[in-house]
């Protein structure tokens, strides 16, 4: 009989480790894989229209994309010193800028609800709150621009890129074109 009650005395115990570890197991998969607060962006999923920000502010440049759902915007701040982007004079210009996170930007934002109406007010709706903000330190921002001339009438068009951005949620991107501005002036 004390063999008996000691087979299953360990047998019991077995069990129980094996429902105990299975637990564990069940528990530790349950709530170790949360990626819930892992931000992604699909650039992508922007159209190729970028639009700029007039009358704002006479010190720089805000270019700019929205999407509606999930909320979302990408700028790029230049300073207005780089006015020769916006208007070529004699010939297609293309270059380089380095970001540095105070006169030329490149940041992404979440918002609570479409930003697309407040992006260029100097005093946004209280309605609408930036949920994430995400201001690369680094990298290059890449634009060419192109004009053609129709009598009185200047189009231009600037394709802008980034590349290098030093953000977490862009790493895997290498260059990525964020779209085209295109605009007339009259001559």
């Amino acid at each position: 009989m004390d063999t008996l009650n000691k087979n299953i005395i360990t047998t019991t115990l077995i069990s129980m480790k094996k429902f105990l570890l299975l637990g564990f197991l069940v528990c530790f998969t349950l709530y170790s894989c949360d990626d819930g607060d892992i931000t992604n962006i699909q650039l992508n999923e922007f159209d190729d229209e970028l639009a700029l920000c007039t009358g704002f502010n006479n010190n720089s440049f805000i270019i700019y994309n929205t999407i509606t759902d999930p909320a979302q915007a990408v700028f790029i701040e230049i300073p207005a010193s780089n006015a020769s982007i916006f208007n070529p004079s004699e010939q297609d210009e293309s270059g380089t800028l380095e970001i540095n996170d105070s006169t030329i930007r490149f940041i992404y934002r979440t918002y609570n609800e479409d930003p697309t109406d407040v992006i260029c007010q100097s005093i946004p709706d209280s309605d609408i709150s930036v949920i994430e903000n995400y201001s690369s330190a680094t990298g290059n921002i890449n634009y060419t621009s192109s004009f053609v001339d129709n009598g009185n009438t200047r189009t231009i068009t600037i394709n802008f890129s980034v590349d290098g951005v030093d953000l977490e949620i862009l790493r895997s991107l290498a260059t990525t074109d964020l779209g085209n501005l295109v605009y007339t002036i009259s001559i």
